[in-house]
C-alpha cells in the first residue's frame, strides 16, 4: 500500500500540480467567458444612442424632404414571382418624400435629373390620393373595397415610402423596438406578426452601423442583411446616404433586392405643418374627383358630385342600332364643311391689287 510520502516524489507531485493548474485555468476561462464577449465589443459605439436608431424607433417620423433613387435587382426579384413580366420602367425610379406618420407625399421624377415631378400620390387623414396633370383623385378605403384602383396603388406606393423611411427593414413594424439579448441586438415584431430579430455591426471609428442582420422567427433565422455607406454631406453622415439589401438563406447570401442612393434627406424635430402634406393645398388641383362604393365621381366648381361614366355605360347612352352615330355625324359634317369651302374657293373672286401710280 502506498503511503502520502508517494505523491510527494517530484514527477508526481508536478503532475498533480500541472493537472490541478489546467482544471483551475479552465474554471476560470468558463467562469470569464460571457465577460470575455462583452469586453469584445465594449470599445465599440452603441447602437441606441445613435441618430440611426432614434431615427429607426421613432414611431412617427416627419421627414420635410427627402430626394432618393431606387433601384430593383430585377433577375432576383423574377425568381419569387409568379408574374415574371416586370414594367422596364420600375428597374430605377427617383422619387420626392415628405412624410408625418401615416401622411405622406411620394413624388415621382420625370427623369434621372429631378428637375420636374411627372405625378404625385400619398395617403392624408386615412384617405388614398394622387395628382397627375392638374387633376386629383381621392379615395377613402372605408366605404370603398380593397380592390379599388387608387387604394391599391397607394398601397404599393406606400412601401416605396415605407422603404425608404424603414432604413430598407422592409418588414419592420414602427414602435416595436425592444433590447435583445447581446448589445447592439434588438427585438421587433414583423408585419406578418412574426418576431424579427435586428443585429447590428458598429465599426469602431462609426456613430452608426455599417450592417444589420435580420433574423425571422422565435429563433432569428437570417433572412436578409442590410450594408450602410454614410457621407458627411448628408446628416453630418448620422443618417445613411445610400444602403443596398441582400436576401440570404442561412449564411447562403441569394443577391441584392434592392439599392437606395439618398440625395436629400432632411428629418424633421416637430410634426408638419398641413399644408405640407394636404395634397389640395400644396398642387392646388384644377379638377376633383373622388370614388364612393368604387364608383368615381368628379366634383365640379359648385360643389356638384356627377358621375364619371364608364366605357362600357357611355356606350349605352348611344342610340341602340348604331353605336357609330356619333361619329358618323362628326365625319359628315367635316366633309360637308370641307366641300363649302371648296366650292367657295373656285366660285369667289380674288381681290384685286392696288395699282401703284407713278409720280
Amino acid at each position: 500500500m502506498r503511503s502520502h510520502k508517494d505523491w510527494i516524489r517530484p514527477n508526481r507531485f508536478i503532475a498533480a500540480a500541472t493537472l490541478a493548474v489546467f482544471f483551475l485555468f479552465g474554471i476560470e476561462l468558463f467562469a470569464q467567458e460571457p465577460a470575455a464577449e462583452t469586453n469584445d465589443t465594449s470599445h465599440l459605439p452603441s447602437v441606441a444612442a445613435t441618430r440611426f436608431f432614434k431615427f429607426l424607433s421613432d414611431p412617427q417620423p416627419a421627414i420635410t424632404r427627402a430626394v432618393f433613387e431606387k433601384e430593383l435587382a430585377i433577375e432576383n426579384l423574377q425568381k419569387d414571382l409568379t408574374d415574371k413580366t416586370i414594367p422596364t420602367a420600375t428597374h430605377k425610379q427617383f422619387f420626392s418624400l415628405t412624410a408625418d406618420g401615416e401622411n405622406y407625399v411620394l413624388g415621382m421624377f420625370a427623369d434621372s435629373n429631378r428637375t420636374a415631378i411627372a405625378g404625385s400620390t400619398g395617403a392624408y387623414q386615412k384617405k388614398a390620393w394622387n395628382v397627375l396633370d392638374g387633376s386629383f383623385t381621392s379615395a377613402d378605403p372605408a366605404i370603398n373595397s380593397k380592390t379599388n384602383l387608387l387604394t391599391a396603388e397607394e398601397s404599393v406606393t406606400r412601401l416605396t415610402a415605407n422603404l425608404f423611411i424603414n432604413l430598407g427593414i422592409t418588414e419592420l413594424v414602427r414602435d416595436s423596438l425592444a433590447p435583445g439579448k447581446k448589445k447592439n441586438q434588438f427585438f421587433a415584431r414583423a408585419t406578418d406578426g412574426e418576431r424579427l430579430t435586428l443585429d447590428f455591426k458598429m465599426e469602431p471609428t462609426s456613430v452608426a452601423p455599417s450592417r444589420v442582420i435580420i433574423g425571422n422567427g422565435p429563433v432569428g433565422i437570417p433572412i436578409a442583411y442590410i450594408d450602410y455607406d454614410y457621407s458627411t454631406n448628408l446628416t453630418n453622415g448620422e443618417l445613411p446616404s445610400s444602403f443596398t439589401r441582400h436576401n440570404c438563406a442561412f449564411t447562403n447570401d441569394l443577391g441584392w433586392v434592392f439599392k437606395v442612393q439618398v440625395f436629400e434627406l432632411t428629418p424633421s424635430p416637430d410634426h408638419l405643418a398641413p399644408a405640407a402634406l394636404d395634397p389640395v393645398q400644396l398642387f392646388k388641383p384644377q379638377y376633383t374627383a373622388f370614388y364612393s362604393n368604387d364608383i368615381l365621381y368628379n366634383l365640379t366648381k359648385s360643389g356638384r358630385a356627377e358621375k364619371i361614366l364608364t366605357t362600357e355605360e357611355f356606350q349605352k347612352t348611344i342610340p341602340k342600332g348604331d353605336h357609330h352615330t356619333g361619329t358618323k355625324i362628326f365625319a359628315a359634317t367635316v366633309i360637308v364643311v370641307g366641300v363649302a369651302v371648296f366650292v367657295w374657293s373656285l366660285f369667289s373672286k380674288p381681290k384685286a391689287k392696288p395699282v401703284r401710280r407713278r409720280m
